[in-house]
């Protein structure tokens, strides 16, 4: 109760903080030049969620070439939310991997293999997806909002251990039930 009041308290400040059109003088409307991605903007967005859904490759199609987004929540494992305690959980597994504007672009085609969908008190989402990793690599490829975006590759499996504090879903059980 206290954590959705703390939301809405923020969720107001951020609304007096827009402008209040958007419109020039001569009715034309603005265009705005796409923003980089911006890790502070991450974090305020996913404390006003009101909910999360998780999508984890199941083991059978981890190393499977071509996997879109699309087919990802078609076949994945949705793990869905709405508890506050584990929007914060998130929230802080996100944060602790240091996700920052990509600096190196790579020539490797982007699958995900974990996509998180965040809903707003506003109704707005959010989306951040992971490419799959190597344990070459400290780094993970993403994408927030289809920006591109390098995180800690520890926040796949902190992913696993946060979905596997929900309900099992059974054809993802034979890689986190480790996580349990």
């Amino acid at each position: 109760m206290k954590s959705n009041i703390y939301r809405l308290i923020i969720l107001i400040l951020l609304g007096l903080l827009k402008p209040a059109f958007s419109q020039s003088s001569l009715g034309l409307i603005e265009s705005k030049p796409e923003r980089p991605f911006d890790a502070k903007e991450l974090a305020t967005k996913m404390l006003l969620s009101k909910s999360v859904v998780v999508y984890l490759a199941p083991l059978l199609f981890i190393q499977e070439q071509g996997l879109t987004e699309e087919k990802l929540r078609q076949i994945g494992c949705r793990y869905e939310t709405d508890d506050g305690e584990m929007l914060a959980e998130m929230a802080r597994l996100v944060g602790q991997a240091n996700p920052e504007v990509a600096r190196i672009q790579s020539r490797i085609k982007f699958e995900p293999r974990e996509a998180i969908y965040l809903r707003s008190l506003g109704g707005s989402q959010t989306t951040l997806l992971f490419d799959r990793y190597s344990t070459n690599v400290p780094n993970v490829a993403g994408l927030v909002d289809n920006k591109k975006i390098s995180a800690s590759q520890s926040i796949v499996s902190d992913i696993y251990r946060w979905a596997a504090k929900l309900a099992p879903v059974e054809q993802c059980e034979s890689f986190l039930r480790q996580y349990r």
